[in-house]
């Protein structure tokens, strides 16, 4: 068994994110990877992997880790942005995501394993950080 997902669990993520998320509270949305100074105006989360996912060992299942940071011109922005995730992926349920190639990947659950702590980031940001572990089937559902 790989310890490898042929696809970006933070992808999966994002579109996950992006599919749920308050706009008002976070208008830019999520992004993977470094995000444009005009979505960080905005108000954004910044999706990376954090390390290599863990394989369960009897099972095509991975445990990757991704960070989440959240980063607005506030910290009352950052604040209410990682709060708003924790509730909305903390234990999140079974879903089927559909990554950038057209695959649908069963995703088993989010888990939020570190809560939301504020950063300043900049003269012009601040963040708040989220880690999260996701639990994703390792091929694409047939």
């Amino acid at each position: 068994m790989t310890n490898r997902v042929p696809v970006s669990p933070a992808e999966l993520l994002m579109v996950i994110v992006n599919n749920e998320v308050d706009r008002t509270l976070i208008p830019a949305g999520a992004v993977v990877g470094q995000a444009t100074d005009a979505q960080q105006q905005a108000g954004v989360v910044a999706i990376v992997a954090s390390g290599d996912g863990r394989p369960e060992m009897y099972a095509p299942i991975l445990w990757p880790r991704l960070q989440m940071r959240c980063v607005a011109p506030t910290l009352s922005h950052t604040d209410r942005m990682g709060r708003h995730l924790y509730e909305l992926l903390h234990d999140h349920p079974r879903t089927e995501v559909r990554d950038s190639e057209g695959n649908e990947w069963l995703v088993n659950g989010v888990y939020i394993s570190t809560a939301p702590s504020d950063h300043w980031d900049s003269a012009e940001t601040w963040e708040n950080l989220l880690f999260a572990t996701m639990c994703v089937a390792t091929q694409p559902i047939p």
